[in-house]
């Protein structure tokens, strides 16, 4: 049997393409929270249960909305 020649390389230093996906990870989920806190102060902050009654089929309508069909959720 030959030895094989090849390398395993492995690297310390993180791929451009892992510390952008970081930061688009990063920034989805700082919007989400905005996001989520604006809907906790003004959409019905009284009424918990009509406010997430109201983000659900908004939600739901914004993945409708695209191409008209909700099999993704499925």
């Amino acid at each position: 049997m030959g030895k094989d020649k090849r390398r395993l390389k492995i690297s310390l230093k993180p791929a451009p393409e892992i510390i952008e996906t970081f930061i688009m990870v990063l920034g989805v989920i700082m919007v989400w929270r905005g996001i989520w806190h604006l809907l906790d102060t003004y959409l019905f902050p009284e009424n918990e249960l009509i406010s997430s009654l109201i983000c659900i089929l908004v939600g739901l309508l914004l993945i409708y909305l695209p191409d008209k069909n909700l099999k993704q959720l499925m």
